[in-house]
């Protein structure tokens, strides 16, 4: 009886005497990781970070040999978007990117603060104009993706102040929808190599004369196809011009006026091809 009783005392005294923070973060992470770096670990996975992300992420940075700041750094990122309710997984997958191509730390580390801001610019609106937190996915990430294609921001602002203008005249039925729609067709247009204020001046246009998240969609899809045997830079001036002159350069008999050449197949959803990836090219 006294050897249980001696055996219980001894258990009971190596669980007191194991250090508090045992948990998986530190049964995850390997011996050479500091405390700060796991502190930040945990209060990633606090804040909404799967926790076997959190640590994959962490170990990659040491793996790589990335200092205590810079992992700290790293994760500040991904705690802050996660607290500004934005997504962290753009923010995730910009490390990956970095550590695959061996940026330097500190430039994948200011490549994801890019990112965050983004996101962050892009929810602003999209919480302004619907409480759906679906909506506000959709219309967020089209944004954020269209400044990723080189859209800058103050062409995209003026499309948002065109929305917010038929939100105002009360001329859209499903305006979220139409937000989302107007982000997807300059993020397309940024990607075949539009510039910035041309992306803008078509989009503005087409909300001007009133188009619609059909049409929009369909101008959309439209355009990708004629830009396979088109200019996309001339394509998106004669859209312009067209939108300019009264004129919808998707309708189905828009052709020849314009100089829409090529444009018979016009509505046609296939071969549409958004590019892959996410329009960052090859930036960290």
């Amino acid at each position: 009886m006294k050897h249980a009783s001696a055996g219980l005392i001894l258990f009971f005294l190596l669980v007191v005497a194991m250090p508090a923070g045992a948990d998986e973060v530190d049964d995850g992470l390997p011996a050479t990781v500091s405390e700060q770096v796991r502190t930040q670990t945990r209060e990633m996975i606090r804040v909404g970070v799967p926790a076997d992300e959190a640590l994959a992420m962490t170990r990659s940075m040491a793996q790589q040999g990335y200092s205590d700041a810079a992992m700290r750094q790293a994760q500040h990122q991904m705690i802050a978007a996660c607290e500004e309710g934005l997504p962290h997984e753009p923010l995730s997958n910009k490390l990956q990117e970095g550590l695959a191509k061996q940026v330097p730390p500190e430039n994948v580390v200011n490549a994801m603060q890019t990112v965050r801001e983004r996101y962050r610019y892009s929810y602003r609106f999209a919480r302004q104009i619907t409480a759906d937190k679906t909506q506000q996915k959709a219309l967020g990430q089209a944004q954020a993706q269209a400044l990723a294609a080189g859209l800058q921001t103050r062409d995209m602002t003026r499309i948002q102040d065109q929305v917010r203008q038929r939100i105002r005249s009360q001329t859209c039925d499903n305006c979220p929808q139409l937000a989302t729609e107007s982000a997807l067709a300059a993020r397309d247009m940024a990607r075949l190599g539009v510039a910035s204020p041309n992306v803008a001046e078509v989009v503005d246009e087409a909300l001007e004369i009133g188009y619609d998240s059909p049409r929009m969609h369909r101008m959309r899809h439209q355009f990708q196809e004629r830009a396979q045997y088109e200019d996309p830079q001339g394509l998106a001036h004669r859209y312009a011009n067209a939108f300019r002159y009264g004129q919808d350069p998707a309708a189905d008999n828009a052709g020849g006026s314009q100089g829409n050449r090529g444009g018979g197949n016009g509505d046609s959803d296939g071969g549409s091809g958004n590019g892959g990836g996410n329009g960052n090219g090859g930036r960290p």
